[in-house]
């Protein structure tokens, strides 16, 4: 009988807890809207700080209290444990939405001999100075085993010039020489089909891109600007 009371007693803290941490999301999902970008489609959960719940919205981690009062911006560090709990759970939630972009829905440049050592996801824009001098670094990368897969992000939004070029370019009959020649100023056959520049942009609006060329590894990690191959490897081999 003893055992069955425990039974019961554990299965109502369970409820309870999980009743509170619902009511908490709701309260902070409400405090919210109209307060930060992308309040209504933020992922909410409990924090692994006591009384504080998480917001991930627009590429952006908050940490907000239980009543939806107080917001907190920034990394946040476990200091007994001497770790930092933002960096990680960020990089968790950019390689899931990494990850869930096919590689038919990018324009991949791999390695030849197929022997890939590691891979990045570049957001690039077709008339952004240092992506075109990344492009121009291509074959280093390549021969280094560097996998480039790159995603579409018109600094100027998906009704600009720029975007226009992405479009060219992935409506191309050879995608990757069409991104070759736009990037080295030579003219693209402007054409119009179903592409994914929008949402490319999305993404990396959602992952909190803001400038070009943005690095991505396939765990999350961000590696801003641009990174000559020599370099870019030296990164990659201490993360």
């Amino acid at each position: 009988m003893k055992m069955n009371s425990r039974r019961l007693v554990a299965a109502l803290l369970v409820s309870l807890v999980s009743v509170v941490a619902t009511a908490g999301e709701a309260e902070v999902r409400k405090a919210l809207v109209g307060k930060i970008i992308g309040a209504e489609k933020a992922q909410i959960q409990e924090a692994p700080i006591p009384g504080m719940f998480e917001v991930i919205a627009a590429g952006q981690l908050y940490y907000v209290t239980a009543d939806g009062r107080f917001l907190f911006q920034g990394n946040a560090f476990d200091l007994v444990a001497g770790k930092d709990l933002t960096e990680p759970r960020m990089n968790e939630v950019r390689a899931q939405q990494l990850n869930s972009v096919d590689d038919a829905q990018a324009i991949v440049f791999s390695p030849k001999d197929g022997k890939v050592k590691s891979r990045i996801n570049v957001f690039t824009d077709i008339d952004c100075h240092y992506c075109r001098e990344m492009h121009k670094k291509m074959a280093g990368y390549l021969e280094r085993g560097i996998e480039v897969r790159y995603l579409f992000f018109p600094r100027a939004g998906v009704n600009s010039p720029s975007a226009k070029k992405a479009e060219a370019v992935w409506c191309a009959d050879d995608r990757q020489k069409s991104m070759t020649d736009a990037k080295a100023f030579r003219q693209v056959e402007q054409r119009s089909c179903a592409n994914p520049v929008a949402a490319h942009y999305r993404l990396g609006k959602e992952l909190g891109v803001r400038a070009t060329p943005t690095i991505m590894t396939d765990s999350g990690q961000v590696i801003p600007g641009f990174r000559p191959p020599e370099a870019l490897e030296q990164i990659l081999r201490q993360l």
